[in-house]
């Protein structure tokens, strides 16, 4: 097993402290109690940080990045083992920059505002 030397549990922080940790991690660890918030887990991925997260029902953020490593059981030792997956994946690639979040695909048409507005008011406009 390996030894992060400088990890640290900063819990609520404001919005600028946020991203400046951000800016200057490799490795995020975000656990999901309920299917939301999952937006922490997004932003690290996103601003380059290998994330360890975990599935909850069917919302698997692993696809959505390859930044995140998504476990199935949250324990010691998975959370460890992701970790150290996380390290090494970070050690072998450690200048990150800006990842894209992709979308999952879905059954369900991406929500229209305007069409949503023409249906409520039988396509008579305002």
């Amino acid at each position: 097993m390996r030894e992060i030397a400088n990890a640290e549990v900063k819990g609520k922080v404001s919005l600028g402290e946020y991203a400046s940790l951000l800016r200057q991690s490799g490795i995020g660890l975000s656990l999901m109690i309920s299917p939301h918030p999952s937006y922490p887990p997004l932003e690290m991925a996103y601003a380059g940080c290998v994330t360890v997260t975990n599935t909850f029902e069917a919302k698997n953020l692993g696809l959505r990045s390859d930044n995140i490593i998504s476990i199935d059981s949250v324990n010691p030792e998975t959370v460890a083992e992701a970790l150290c997956e996380a390290l090494m994946t970070f050690e072998a690639e450690p200048d990150r920059s800006l990842s894209p979040i992709e979308s999952v695909p879905s059954a369900i048409p991406p929500y229209d505002a305007e069409q949503v507005l023409k249906a409520l008011m039988g396509d008579a406009g305002v």
